[in-house]
């Protein structure tokens, strides 16, 4: 560590560009260093008295920007000559900090005092973040993928609310059978058809429940939804048919059911849970100690992380050159294994009979051999082998 004079461009004094001032204006200098840190040269006595330049030079005040051996910079006020002290980096200490957000005083919805930065809360007539605290909004929102909630109220015209009171077209609740469920019942001034020549029937005691709909006996044309979650307060979950004693059906035989978050499966069952199920079924043309390629089929189902492969046998075929059987990245990236998996096959080689064995490896493609150690079948008689299974599990490295 050690100051180099010749690192060091004085923009002040006779000898030197820029000998306007006189001490009396603030003046950049540089300085670099080849083989010093930023850390080393800020240290306190690394610059000798007035950087051992005229006395003329360099002034309390004056500016200092620094490049070190590997690059870094920084900016500093020089803040004493003798001994020479530098003032905090103005690249690092101007950072802005975030405070609370506070009730709005503008139309920008941001406020910046100094280096604290400050959201402001929306209100009426006001731009801004929208918070955990009550708030009253104006203006029209239009919320295009719907809205759920655990409670909307009246807050104009002595706590009515309105729903749909600017539309000139009818208000739909609900599907045509669908059962819309109002837990402190209905004041209205008027209850009509819910849809084209339907009336609106309000029923009890069929199983326990009230009733909304068009069937007196039970709501047997289902429910159309979008979105079915959990309404009732204390975190308890969705039950479908806890009190039907009929299997329950999701989707159909033309439609199946999407079940995002996999399925678990009650304690009794098991308990497990299928979070990824996928099935695999292709035909593959066989290359190795044929004449030609010969077809084939391979299936593969993963159920969560483990993969079971059969690879259908390929009759005893003419060899012609010694070779392995072999077919290249036919299982998909989700279900290839990490590393190669090798299982036991019964192979016909030469017209022998015997055990040989089999690979998929990771881009995906499958391997058989004449034997155990991996050889190639014989260029003579006839080479093929039985139905083999595999299994791996896709996260073992």
């Amino acid at each position: 560590m050690a100051y180099n004079l010749l690192g060091l461009q004085v923009n002040r004094g006779t000898p030197f560009a820029n000998t306007q001032g006189q001490g009396l204006t603030a003046v950049a200098h540089t300085y670099k260093s080849t083989v010093d840190t930023l850390a080393q040269i800020a240290a306190p006595g690394y610059f000798p008295p007035n950087f051992h330049t005229d006395l003329d030079a360099i002034f309390v005040k004056d500016w200092l920007f620094i490049v070190d051996s590997v690059g870094a910079t920084s900016f500093v006020n020089i803040t004493g000559v003798n001994p020479v002290t530098l003032g905090a980096d103005l690249f690092t200490a101007g950072s802005l900090t975030v405070i609370a957000p506070i009730a709005p005083i503008d139309n920008n919805g941001i406020v910046i005092s100094g280096m604290n930065v400050s959201l402001e809360f929306a209100a009426l007539g006001r731009p801004g973040i929208v918070s955990t605290q009550p708030q009253v909004f104006d203006g029209t929102k239009t919320l295009v993928d719907g809205m759920r909630v655990n409670g909307i109220d009246g807050i104009v015209d002595a706590d009515m609310m309105f729903i749909g009171n600017n539309q000139t077209s009818t208000i739909t609740i609900g599907g045509a059978a669908a059962n819309v469920l109002f837990p402190s019942g209905i004041i209205t001034d008027i209850i009509n058809n819910v849809s084209a020549g339907g009336t609106l029937l309000i029923h009890p005691t069929y199983d326990g429940l009230t009733l909304i709909g068009q069937d007196t006996a039970a709501v047997t044309t289902g429910v159309r939804t979008n979105k079915i979650d959990t309404i009732s307060a204390g975190g308890h979950p969705l039950v479908i048919g806890a009190i039907s004693t009929l299997p329950i059906e999701i989707g159909s035989d033309a439609i199946p059911a999407l079940i995002k978050g996999g399925v678990t499966l009650a304690a009794a069952n098991g308990g497990g849970t299928i979070n990824y199920f996928n099935e695999f079924s292709t035909t593959v043309n066989w290359q190795g100690p044929f004449a030609g390629a010969v077809p084939g089929k391979v299936t593969a189902t993963r159920r969560n992380n483990i993969v079971t492969m059969t690879i259908s046998r390929i009759p005893a075929t003419a060899a012609t050159s010694s070779n392995v059987i072999s077919v290249g990245g036919i299982i998909p990236v989700a279900l290839r294994p990490l590393v190669d998996v090798f299982e036991e096959a019964y192979i016909v080689d030469n017209t022998v009979f015997g055990f040989g064995a089999a690979s998929v490896n990771t881009s995906g493609g499958l391997v058989v051999y004449a034997n155990a150690g991996q050889g190639p079948f014989a260029n003579a008689g006839v080479a093929g082998f039985e139905n083999i299974t595999m299994s791996w599990d896709v996260t073992n490295t």
